[in-house]
């Protein structure tokens, strides 16, 4: 009875690839998919030469929910060497050979992005044996693709798959609450720190040269910033500070990093916490201190008050150095004024002079 029943499937499935042939047939992405998924709709697996069993099945829901999808696209549009039945033998040795090998049916519908990702710190690390570098199929999926940003919350979530370390340091990061927890759009993703399709080393010294750029795309923002009672000039008066206008004032060596402090020296990098967080928060001057005496180990307990943290000088933070830098103000002005008024004054002299004794 099972025999046949094979057979019958057999001669049922030649017809189909037959008739999947005919033009008619293409122009209707639809039934081309449910003829495919009359075996790939069904819990099948090839066992490949690893070892490893390979399912070859396929959930038409989740299917037509995804992009490809909504976009009405048929299996052959990317499976294009998939021409009859029986299939081809599947010459890939592991389930991750054989992942490696599909991905790049991406390019033929996403050439952009598929060029950026060639020079992408994934693809670097693939060429350089690493299998389990991230590919398309790793952060997007395969016949379940969804929009990757909606919601939000899902670009983080995707990194940290492979991320984890780094995923549970943003996490509790006032970014990573900010997003994971609240929902907020406006803070930042991985992506938006790192790139998308073309990353790079984050830990080259061109990266660390821009990183303050790179935090001031969010934390200049007048705008922005005003939302959550944030001072949008933070950028400013770090490149106005010691640390900044050095960085500023030299050329940087792509192959020497800058030793100036940039802002996740003081701030961290995923695990950036809010200025008044009793334990890590530069708010606190016992937490301050600490963070100066990373790179000035003798920085006594009053280091840091030459610093103005980020504010201008006004009456109400450092009115001193306010009222110091108003003084000299007029002072200077003062003194210029009554300079070019003496030399106005002697040059009237001697002009009056000149004229007096007929040299003139």
């Amino acid at each position: 009875m099972k025999r046949h029943v094979l057979e019958i499937t057999t001669a049922l499935l030649l017809l189909i690839s037959i008739l999947g042939a005919s033009p008619a047939l293409a122009q209707d992405p639809l039934r081309e998919n449910r003829l495919c998924l009359t075996c790939h709709g069904e819990s099948i697996s090839y066992t490949l030469p690893s070892g490893e069993p390979l399912s070859l099945y396929v959930d038409e829901d989740t299917f037509h929910a995804s992009v490809h999808g909504q976009q009405e696209l048929a299996c052959i549009d990317c499976h294009t060497d998939i021409t009859e039945y029986p299939h081809d033998y599947i010459e890939s040795w592991s389930k991750r050979d054989f992942q490696l090998d599909q991905y790049p049916i991406c390019k033929r519908c996403h050439p952009g992005q598929y060029e950026l990702i060639l020079d992408s710190m994934h693809m670097q690390e693939l060429a350089g044996g690493n299998q389990g570098a991230a590919i398309c199929t790793d952060c997007h999926g395969a016949h379940n693709v969804t929009p990757p940003d909606q919601p939000r919350q899902k670009i983080s979530l995707t990194c940290g798959k492979c991320h984890t370390d780094i995923f549970e340091q943003y996490k509790g990061s006032v970014h990573g609450e900010a997003l994971l927890e609240e929902g907020n759009s406006d803070v930042p993703t991985c992506v938006d720190c790192h790139g998308v399709h073309n990353i790079h080393d984050p830990r080259t010294a061109t990266f660390r040269s821009d990183s303050p750029k790179l935090c001031a795309s969010c934390h200049a923002s007048a705008e922005l910033m005003d939302k959550y009672g944030i001072a949008h000039d933070v950028f400013e008066t770090y490149v106005a500070d010691f640390h900044g206008t050095t960085l500023q004032l030299f050329e940087p060596d792509p192959d020497t990093p800058p030793r100036q402090a940039v802002c996740f020296d003081c701030h961290g990098i995923h695990n950036i916490s809010r200025v008044d967080d009793p334990e890590t928060g530069l708010g606190i001057k016992e937490n301050l201190i600490a963070t100066c005496q990373k790179c000035h180990p003798d920085a006594a307990a009053n280091f840091p008050d030459a610093w103005l943290s980020h504010y201008e000088p006004s009456p109400e933070h450092s009115p001193t150095i306010y009222y110091t830098e108003i003084f000299f103000t007029i002072l200077t002005s003062s003194t210029v004024v009554a300079l070019i008024g003496h030399m106005t004054l002697d040059f009237g002299r001697l002009l009056a002079k000149r004229l007096g004794s007929g040299k003139y």
